[in-house]
């Protein structure tokens, strides 16, 4: 439809013609005109969007018919006459349901637009013949002529309609404003009780620049009140205002209520009040200014929000920050060097010392004690000023330090001599008045303690502790790698001396790390291969002997079994120094340190002849693997593919609270947790599978009395020659201590974690309340203040509708500004838990009715008769009008309001036809603040009248829900108890 097109119908509309009586005076004209014509039919046509109607006929019944089947709509907007002698005859009209006998049977044919003096046709006087007849340029005057009575006859009528519609308005306006008058007394009073009650300060001058208003927290800040009389440059000095670095004086050009006023806006510039006699403030300011109807400048208004305290915890926490971002990188470059020397155990010790000083500049004194292989703690590395310590044993029983060693958990002490479980004669003769303890762990187990000392009280914080944690964990794990580093170490030296015991067998002894690396080669290794134990030493075995692997084995399979099962077997062909190529069996056996990790391969290469050989030393290898077993200190337990356990060590059998006896030849399911069953035949089908060769977790086993056990635990599958499993290794560590450790220091950090997200939490909703309101009572305030100088200086000279356009945006700014107020204090009663409800039975029909007359809606209510709800009837008004006012904002009003009982719940939906809410938006639809993307720049509202109807809804033990309309809109239901 193009623009020409929907002015033209809107002009038809605003005739007011369509559907009504004709009336005398348009049906003797039709009459008239068609005997001035000479024909028998006669019909005035109005044409709207989709129909032609007959407003008056003569000669035969009228009535409306498709737009697209009228003759007159095909030419009408030409605004020139249509006259035919016969339409039969003529190809536009020839076909026309109107000639064809379907509607009508028409042949001569004359039609005239009716152009309005605005130059739209609203239709056709039509005036035609079922005989064809004479189209004279007389016939077409007189029926022009006549169009041109009914177009001045609808002019007639509509201005009448007009002027009785003024009349009528005239006269509501002057009840309006009367009533207006007097409410802009009542509303002056509540906005000077607003404006002297909030503590955001508000400033406002004329369009000169002249101070014409300073609320209570503006005077308040700057120690004066407003002085209408000084000059705007001189504002500065007098008010103490200064740039945000609090020094430099504002120049009458930066003043912000000036730049509001010469720059129309101002946002978010801080400054600092110094008054002359009192303390200064910092302030963030924003304002505009105030513009009439007729765009001339009234003046500026800003708004000053007090933000010192916010600035001064800004600074706080920046300082704050800073100190922690130190700490961590102090914390991070001691774990880098920690890291490093993790395989000197004494430099691990005594970086200790160092960096835990460096870290915690409060600290005067560090100790770093250990337990040595009696179980005897000792002092093994201290700061310069305690060196004397070093190697002093230490009593853990009667000392903080004992403490921390039995708990595994941190401890600190702000002051010794108030410390029960501190050696105050110790601290008293080295100086030290306040003291932390952490823990050193390996395996789970602990092995010590770092003490930190200051020479004052309450020298350490809560920072200072988990900074001391994190270090001696970073040490934990340090002297772990150290222990294991000398351990790896002592391995090698024991595996290459026993190889050399073998020296004089004839088959050839090699030692290598599990990088393939040749440790050591004995002579019988130098007579099969040619190269002397020099030689080989350092090179990739398999590289220097250009292994071939037979049988379908490879060096990557062969790894996989050993790390598996510990051992292999196998032909191999080996090429010697001189280009020979020997095949021989090879017999490798795994070796693990202490601890049981993987630490290089012993293999025993003979030629294929000495297979007996071969099964003596396949022997030995087993006989090692049993005495690892049943020694090790690690719990180990052997079970079937069926689960049956077919052989635990002692360790494992002792951590139940088992005799080895009652475990062997029952199930496993015995002594794991029932809650992992699934988990666990997980893991062992993917290992069925091939898909994985082992798996590693922590978990729960059960002991003997039934109580749980937590372990670390690592299964292993061990395959045949084919890939096959045979049997499944598990080694089981406990970690009891470990966890107890763990769950305590996660139960501190989680009650940090949530008392500070309560603090932000309120903080935020400071934050949000007071930016709220900056924006939406600004506004408002701005426009109440501008129009009411304005009538108040120019009232008996404004005409009547600027008076009444004046009184309108007061009220309805006055109106605006009640609705905050009263949704402000609702949300702060929600959120400092004062709501409360008293139910009551309360019809539901009377309290329905009241509020949708109150809204200036129309929606149908149904149901609602009988219907009685347990509600503080208050409460049930306000949720009712809040969400009437909803869809009157967002979906053009409410076009149904329903009530129904189901059961014991009373339910009544609000519904309106608008656009909905965007599906992304609706679960914050009820939070406080909430506001759509899609209306929140052409809506005013607070965020707030949603999430308040929900809390209302609630504290009446109900509830509000949101679901689309289909076909479009909303659906807003409120449930309640029913009457019983």
């Amino acid at each position: 439809m193009g623009g020409n097109e929907r002015a033209r119908l809107a002009e038809l509309h605003e005739y007011g013609l369509l559907d009504l009586p004709a009336g005398d005076e348009l049906e003797a004209l039709v009459r008239l005109a068609a005997a001035a014509v000479g024909v028998p039919y006669g019909t005035l046509n109005l044409i709207d969007e989709n129909r032609q109607c007959q407003l008056t006929t003569v000669g035969f019944d009228g009535g409306d018919s498709a737009r697209s089947d009228s003759m007159c709509a095909v030419h009408f907007q030409d605004g020139e006459p249509v006259c035919l002698a016969d339409a039969r005859e003529h190809p536009g009209y020839a076909t026309n349901p109107w000639v064809t006998g379907i509607l009508g049977d028409v042949r001569f044919y004359l039609s005239v637009p009716l152009v309005t003096p605005g130059g739209h046709a609203l239709g056709t006087l039509c005036l035609f013949d079922t005989e064809p007849g004479e189209a004279g340029a007389e016939r077409v005057a007189r029926a022009v002529d006549a169009a041109g009575v009914v177009v001045a006859q609808f002019e007639r009528r509509r201005q009448a309609r007009i002027n009785a519609e003024l009349a009528a308005e005239a006269d509501r306006q002057r009840e309006r404003f009367a009533v207006a008058v007097r409410e802009l007394e009542v509303r002056a009073e509540f906005i000077g009780a607003v404006l002297e009650t909030i503590d955001v300060g508000i400033v406002a001058a004329d369009r000169t620049g002249h101070l014409t208003l300073f609320n209570r927290a503006s005077r308040d800040f700057h120690g004066l009140d407003a002085d209408p009389e000084l000059h705007p440059d001189l504002h500065a000095q007098r008010y103490g205002l200064f740039h945000a670095d609090g020094v430099t004086p504002l120049g009458p050009a930066d003043v912000p209520l000036a730049r509001a006023l010469h720059d129309g806006k101002v946002t978010d510039a801080e400054m600092v009040i110094a008054p002359e006699h009192g303390p200064a403030i910092r302030v963030l300011v924003s304002g505009r200014a105030l513009v009439g109807s007729d765009g001339g400048v009234l003046g500026a208004v800003v708004v000053q929000r007090d933000i010192t305290r916010e600035r001064q915890v800004q600074t706080a926490v920046q300082a704050a920050q800073q100190r922690e971002t130190e700490r961590l990188r102090a914390t991070i470059t001691a774990q880098r060097e920690l890291t490093a020397a993790a395989t000197d155990r004494e430099r691990v010790v005594r970086l200790v010392v160092d960096r835990t000083a460096a870290a915690l500049p409060g600290s005067t004194e560090v100790i770093v004690s250990l337990l040595d292989d009696d179980g005897v703690l000792r002092v093994a590395a201290a700061t310069p000023e305690v060196t004397f310590l070093v190697g002093r044993e230490l009593d853990p029983g009667t000392s903080l330090t004992g403490t921390a060693m039995s708990t595994g958990v941190t401890r600190r002490c702000g002051d010794v001599e108030a410390e029960p479980g501190a050696d105050r004669d110790t601290c008293r003769a080295i100086g030290i008045a306040a003291l932390m303890v952490a823990p050193l762990f390996a395996g789970g187990s602990v092995i010590g303690a770092v003490t930190v000392g200051a020479d004052h009280r309450h020298a350490f914080d809560e920072n200072d502790e988990q900074q001391l944690t994190l270090l001696a964990d970073a040490c934990s794990g340090a002297l772990r790698h150290a222990g294991d580093a000398d351990r790896q170490a002592q391995l090698m030296a024991q595996i290459a001396e026993r190889a050399q015991l073998l020296d004089l067998t004839q088959d050839a002894v090699i030692v290598r790390s599990l990088q393939g690396r040749i440790q050591y080669w004995n002579p019988a290794a130098e007579r099969v291969y040619g190269w002397s134990a020099q030689v080989a030493a350092g090179h990739d075995v398999d590289r220097l002997l250009a292994t071939t692997w037979l049988g379908g084995a490879d060096r990557e399979s062969v790894t996989g079994i050993l790390l598996e099962q510990g051992e292999w077997e196998g032909e191999l062909e080996h090429r010697r120094a001189d280009g020979r190529r020997v095949t021989i069996l090879s017999r490798q056996a795994l070796q693990r340190d202490a601890a049981g990790r993987p630490a290089g391969v012993l293999s025993i290469n003979t030629d294929i002849s000495a297979r007996r050989t071969a099964e003596l030393a396949l022997s030995a290898s087993e006989e090692r693997f049993r005495s690892q077993f049943t020694y090790s200190t690690v719990g180990q337990m052997i079970r079937g593919l069926d689960d049956t356990i077919e052989d635990v060590n002692p360790a494992f059998a002792a951590m139940l609270g088992y005799a080895r006896e009652q475990l062997i030849g029952t199930t496993a399911d015995r002594v794991y947790d029932p809650a992992v069953s699934e988990s666990r035949h997980a893991a062992l089908a993917a290992m069925f599978a091939g898909e994985s060769d082992a798996v590693s977790a922590e978990g729960h086993l059960v002991r003997a009395d039934g109580t749980l056990l937590d372990v670390h635990m690592n299964i292993s599958a061990v395959r045949d020659s084919g890939g096959q499993p045979e049997r499944f290794i598990g080694v089981y560590q406990d970690i009891t201590d470990r966890r107890t450790a763990e769950a305590e220091r996660d139960a501190a950090m989680g009650s940090l974690a949530a008392k500070n997200a309560q603090l932000e939490e309120a903080n935020q909703l400071k934050l949000d309340l007071i930016g709220m309101l900056g924006h939406e009572i600004g506004n408002p305030l701005c426009a109440i203040i501008g129009n009411t100088e304005t009538a108040l200086d120019n009232w008996d000279d404004l005409p009547p509708a600027r008076q009444r356009r004046l009184v309108e945006v007061v009220d309805r700014n006055a109106h605006r500004l009640d609705a905050i107020v009263r949704e402000v204090l609702a949300l702060v009663a929600l959120d400092a838990g004062k709501l409360t409800a008293h139910p009551e039975p309360t019809p539901v029909r009377e309290r329905l009715l009241a509020a949708v007359a109150a809204s200036g809606d129309e929606p149908v209510l149904s149901g609602a008769d009988g219907v009685a709800a347990l509600v503080q009837p208050g409460h049930l008004d306000q949720i009712i009008t809040n969400l009437l006012s909803n869809a009157a904002k967002y979906g053009g009003g409410a076009t149904a309001v329903d009530v129904r009982r189901d059961g014991r719940t009373v339910l009544i939906g609000v519904t309106d036809e608008g656009a909905g809410v965007p599906e992304g938006f609706r679960p914050q639809l009820f939070e406080r603040f909430a506001r759509s993307g899609a209306t929140a720049g052409r809506v005013r509202g607070t965020g707030l009248g949603l999430y308040i109807v929900r809390e209302l809804a609630r504290a009446n033990r109900g509830d509000v829900t949101y679901r689309p309309r289909p076909g479009g809109g909303s659906v807003f239901t409120l449930a309640l108890p029913a009457v019983p």
